[in-house]
């Protein structure tokens, strides 16, 4: 059983790590979506499993790799979250 600050922890780098995939998946969508059929599928398998790797290796770190449901929600939170910023100044600046 995690104390609440590891619990604190990591939730707080499930978050940051949800925006920093969403932030991979936008400098690399040009190799994800756009590309040939048999190429793409490589390339999302490789980075599907690194950016898994990395998640769990660093999990690992933190708190031995004690995974719960509330990780993957804050994981989400983070990506849904780097979508709506990038909205708005996206937004802001094309004004």
């Amino acid at each position: 059983m995690m104390d609440l600050k590891l619990q604190i922890i990591t939730f707080s780098f499930s978050l940051i790590y949800g925006f920093f995939f969403a932030f991979l998946i936008v400098v690399f969508k040009k190799y994800l979506f756009y590309t040939k059929k048999c190429s793409k599928i490589i390339f999302n398998l490789l980075f599907s499993i690194t950016n898994t790797l990395l998640y769990f290796f660093i999990l690992k770190y933190i708190n031995n790799a004690i995974v719960h449901y509330y990780l993957f929600i804050a994981i989400v939170i983070g990506f849904i979250l780097f979508h709506y910023l990038r909205k708005v100044i996206e937004k802001h600046f094309k004004k």
